[in-house]
């Protein structure tokens, strides 16, 4: 596995900047092209933001909803993914979120995109339904759905247990 370390000061532009070249990605399915709505948040929610490789080849978020470690984005660059970047990102997410007390890793994401849900599945998530949702995640899926995320292809809430 990859080395996977804090993003450290710069950790906003680092991030956004492999977030726009992996979402290229998106271009190869049926989506076309795509336009993340998450934001960047250094709010008191934020568990860990990391990255992996040198130069960077990926990046991890992991905020707090509910009580709860949800993944806001693990993005790897295009040319670095199929290489174990995004794996050894979200077991060092699972790790840190498991440090914090989290009981499990929530994430939102698409249901029949290849390197998205199928992805995090054949990593130990299932899905969660919706009467699962606290507040606070119920809020982050109400957000996405006014952002269009729900409108062109099925999004789907995943749950791993960390105990």
């Amino acid at each position: 596995m990859a080395t996977v370390r804090p993003l450290g000061s710069l950790g906003r532009l680092r991030f956004r900047a492999v977030e726009r070249d992996a979402l290229l990605r998106f271009d190869e399915t049926s989506l076309g092209a795509f336009t993340s709505t998450r934001r960047w948040s250094e709010t008191p929610n934020q568990l860990a933001a990391l990255g992996v490789g040198v130069p960077l080849r990926g990046v991890v978020m992991v905020v707090h909803l509910d009580g709860v470690a949800h993944l806001e984005g693990l993005y790897v660059r295009a040319a670095a993914q199929g290489r174990g970047f995004g794996s050894s990102l979200l077991e060092a997410a699972a790790e840190a979120a498991s440090a914090a007390g989290s009981p499990s890793l929530t994430v939102s994401t698409y249901e029949e995109v290849s390197f998205n849900a199928p992805w995090y599945r054949q990593r130990g998530f299932d899905d969660l339904p919706s009467s699962a949702f606290g507040p606070e995640l119920a809020a982050l899926v109400a957000e996405e759905r006014a952002g269009g995320l729900h409108d062109d292809a099925s999004r789907v809430i995943l749950i791993r247990r960390l105990d």
